[in-house]
């Protein structure tokens, strides 16, 4: 293949890959993340404003603010503040899973249709290769579509870590730290808003506390890393096979007819 040949083909080779990248990115759109779900336990703060009205403004010391965080610390410590917490946290869990599911669906699904993409022009360029600059070209431009899947793959399986990480923080913090606002507290009433708090953390065993930190009950970050890296060893497998096969056929067959 001569110089002009060769420009042809890897320009075609970048712009193809681009195209199809650009086209299924177009018409492919990614699940939007729902904000609602990692926040604060909006709900059961209303308690709050319900049994002991406004918190005081300006963290003037008085009477007042002392009969406020009494009657805090009694809400978050009733049973009917722990339903509600519990309640919100199980609404966000399914909330996130439903992310997680949508999300996993998603980065399967786009990363599947690139590899038959990459498949398809491979083939393809294996039966033009009489016109060499287009066969190769498309070759080429199914090979880059192999490369994107693999760095897309690869890039699937860190938002999921993080998306589970950032899950787990985000339940520990709406669920373990409720309503509290950034004001100065009279110290005889600390003592009784971390008893309500630490009512709250106790009904929360080690393990589902554990869950929350890592993130690992509301997103198994396991299953869907295998899910994709198995789903990437098969297609990257297959498109091998098949780039092997074609170039024995096509190819060298074709050379050894030439010089016989």
């Amino acid at each position: 293949m001569d110089l002009a040949k060769l420009v042809v083909a890897v320009g075609i080779a970048l712009v193809l890959a681009s195209f199809l990248n650009s086209t299924i990115s177009t018409f492919y759109k990614p699940p939007k993340y729902d904000l609602s779900c990692s926040g604060s336990l909006g709900g059961c703060d209303d308690l709050i404003k319900t049994q002991c009205g406004k918190s005081p403004s300006g963290g003037v010391l008085g009477e007042d603010v002392n009969s406020y965080y009494d009657c805090q610390s009694r809400v978050y410590s009733s049973q009917e503040y722990r339903d509600c917490s519990k309640n919100s946290k199980n609404n966000q869990q399914t909330c996130l899973e439903k992310q997680k599911s949508s999300l996993e669906n998603y980065q399967i699904i786009y990363y599947i249709i690139l590899i038959f993409s990459a498949i398809a022009l491979i083939i393809l360029g294996f039966f033009l290769l009489h016109e060499e600059s287009i066969g190769v070209g498309f070759i080429g431009g199914g090979v880059l579509i192999t490369i994107g899947a693999i760095f897309f793959s690869s890039i699937a399986i860190l938002t999921a870590s993080l998306f589970g990480a950032f899950s787990g923080l985000g339940g520990l913090v709406g669920g373990l730290s409720p309503g509290l606002e950034q004001q100065t507290v009279p110290d005889a009433t600390l003592d009784g808003i971390d008893t309500g708090l630490s009512e709250i953390d106790n009904s929360l065993n080690d393990s589902e506390l554990d869950s929350i930190i890592t993130g690992e009950a509301i997103y198994d970050v396991n299953k869907n890393t295998s899910t994709l890296s198995y789903l990437n060893i098969i297609c990257l497998l297959i498109v091998l096979i098949i780039l092997v096969l074609f170039a024995h056929f096509k190819l060298e067959k074709r050379n050894d007819i030439q010089i016989m």
